[in-house]
């Protein structure tokens, strides 16, 4: 299915952009679509891998790019790709292995660049889409500040690049290697082989796949929010630099902006209020992260600042990972929640 905002995509500034999205996604797809263009000078082609989007919500996420006119917007109907033969991982759907097939929706494309929908873009990605790849079919995010890839190993033997563990939520790819190698189909076979040991879903198996193959990105093109503190303490000064001056945002990890008073929440609210799905998202936030009832969020949300003031005073009743100290998580609450104010 194709909605098209009008853009001649045989120009040489018109980026592909990638996102997987089901029903439940879609609302965050529609949200990362905006603040890419809101960032981005170059010609925007977003392919949207539809899980199952309905037809209602197809045109709100187009909607949402409506003041764009050098937008296009294309859904892509993952159910007639055959995405129903992969299984369904632990938290993850089918839809988490879409990337698998993009060079194979595309045959014309030598490169694309690929999003995860819960990544909030602050500055331009045609400088990600951009980065040589050397030779190499990948390019990514070195997660080594984390211990998916020692785990990785321990559960799949042959997995030995654990030094180059890479972040599978920002990709840009060689899409002509992908077809010249049947990447497609042998992913297809290697995620049912791991079914039983995959922890990260599609990441575990790019990585198994691709070893040492892969060529790396700067942090700040995929700057996961969530492990800052890590970052920071395992980088240092490059770390740093990263966080002062990132391109992406990306909210990996269980805490999401729609559910908890995570770090950078207020990016991605405050474009979630300029569309359609404001009213959902601002309920569904206020729920989950504030703990706000049923009946007010929904029916009464002139209330919600009151929570979020509740919060703000350190009176909430917050969850906390245990690996920050009590003190430290709640002023981290408490700043989130002060920045938060003016968006609510």
């Amino acid at each position: 299915m194709l909605l098209s905002l009008g853009m001649d995509t045989s120009l040489p500034d018109c980026i592909p952009v990638f996102l997987a999205a089901d029903e439940a996604y879609a609302p965050y797809a529609a949200i990362t679509m905006l603040s890419v263009l809101r960032h981005t000078r170059s010609r925007i082609h977003f392919h949207v891998m539809d899980g199952g989007i309905r037809p209602d919500t197809r045109a709100k996420v187009v909607e949402t790019c409506a003041s764009f006119p050098d937008a296009r917007v294309e859904f892509i109907d993952m159910g007639a790709i055959g995405l129903k033969r992969l299984p369904n991982v632990a938290c993850h759907t089918v839809n988490a292995f879409a990337r698998y097939f993009i060079a194979e929706i595309r045959p014309d494309l030598r490169r694309a660049l690929y999003l995860d929908v819960d990544i909030v873009a602050v500055g331009d990605i045609a400088e990600i889409y951009a980065q040589p790849l050397n030779g190499h079919p990948l390019a990514a995010m070195r997660e080594d500040f984390e211990g998916n890839a020692s785990i990785l190993e321990s559960r799949w033997p042959s997995y030995t690049a654990t030094r180059n563990y890479f972040n599978s939520g920002v990709l840009v790819m060689d899409l002509a290697w992908f077809r010249e190698n049947d990447a497609a189909q042998r992913l297809v076979q290697l995620t049912h082989d791991m079914r039983d040991v995959m922890r990260c879903a599609d990441q575990d198996v790019l990585n198994v796949f691709f070893q040492d193959d892969v060529q790396p990105l700067d942090w700040r093109f995929n700057l996961m929010t969530a492990y800052v503190s890590s970052f920071l303490a395992c980088h240092g000064d490059s770390a740093r630099e990263a966080i002062q001056n990132p391109v992406l945002l990306h909210f990996a990890g269980i805490a999401k902006p729609w559910n908890s008073l995570c770090g950078y929440a207020e990016f991605f609210l405050a474009l979630a209020k300029e569309t359609v799905f404001w009213k959902e998202i601002r309920a569904s936030f206020a729920m989950k992260a504030l703990r706000v009832p049923s009946s007010i969020a929904r029916h009464c949300p002139v209330l919600i600042p009151l929570f979020l003031w509740i919060n703000l005073l350190g009176f909430g009743v917050l969850s906390r990972s245990g690996k920050v100290p009590r003190r430290a998580h709640f002023a981290m609450k408490r700043d989130v929640a002060r920045r938060l104010f003016w968006v609510i």
